[in-house]
């Protein structure tokens, strides 16, 4: 009797360090959702349709449907939208979320087949990246969500295309493009350089673009049609930021030095 509670013992001692090993699993935050991951919706991609396009109805994960003119959700609708996503996730298992699975590419670790077709054709992507932070319970305030350094970029517009570089000032090379913004003007960055904004005069909108991957996220309808505008951002706080877009309607030409100067922006980004 003796020699079985001693052996007892011994394995309760053995076995008490791996269940203290045991850790739950992360949970996943709203704030970081709406912020991060939500854009990550209305992104528009070479080759691809939004995801809210096909998302906004008609599938599985139905997002809630955007309000006419509006770039994001209302937090109403967030907390809708991050309901129907987590269920699409593992809490500290990006590898086994449907979520990141579903539009990775099949030879990168994704699932064989997407109708929406393939978003990201690596991990290393960075909106695939932004997933997997907040699948392993990433906050806006915690180091894995900090922002990286920023560096110090000049913003050229284009007005009479649909395309704007992005220019390193040391070494005067571009060293990015964004895509699909039509006679775009004038040219602002959010001042922790995650967003760029760029008014879209073809559209009358103003187009919000992520600084990392140089993706349109959403654009802004404005209430008229603006004419040779510039855009300008300013933070209130560190949780909430404004874009002002101001607009001249004046016939009178301009000189070279003062197009040159609306059309590029110097900022800093992610980029």
């Amino acid at each position: 009797m003796h020699v079985f509670r001693v052996v007892s013992a011994a394995l309760a001692l053995v076995a008490l360090p791996a269940l203290s090993q045991t850790t739950a699993a992360p949970s996943l935050d709203f704030e970081y959702f709406k912020a991060r991951i939500e854009p990550i919706f209305t992104t528009k991609r070479p080759g691809n349709a939004r995801c809210v396009s096909c998302h906004g109805f008609g599938t599985t994960m139905k997002l809630q449907a955007l309000p006419d003119g509006a770039a994001t959700w209302s937090d109403a609708d967030a907390r809708a939208n991050f309901d129907i996503v987590r269920a699409r996730v593992v809490p500290g298992n990006p590898d086994a979320s449907r979520l990141l699975r579903h539009p990775l590419a099949e030879d990168a670790g994704g699932d064989p087949h997407h109708d929406g077709g393939k978003h990201w054709t690596s991990k290393s992507d960075p909106e695939w990246q932004t997933l997997a932070a907040w699948v392993n319970g990433a906050t806006l305030g915690s180091s894995v969500a900090r922002p990286p350094t920023l560096h110090a970029r000049i913003v050229q517009t284009n007005s009479a295309g649909d395309n704007v570089h992005i220019i390193d000032p040391t070494s005067n090379k571009v060293v990015g493009e964004i895509v699909g913004i039509e006679v775009g003007h004038g040219a602002a960055a959010a001042p922790d350089g995650s967003r760029l904004y760029v008014s879209n005069e073809a559209d009358s909108t103003l187009d919000v673009v992520d600084a990392r991957t140089l993706r349109v996220m959403s654009k802004v309808k404005l209430t008229r049609t603006i004419f040779r505008s510039a855009a300008t951002a300013a933070a209130y706080t560190s949780r909430s930021a404004r874009a002002l877009v101001s607009s001249t309607s004046s016939t009178r030409p301009r000189s070279r030095s003062r197009r040159a100067f609306r059309s590029r922006a110097p900022c800093t980004t992610r980029t």
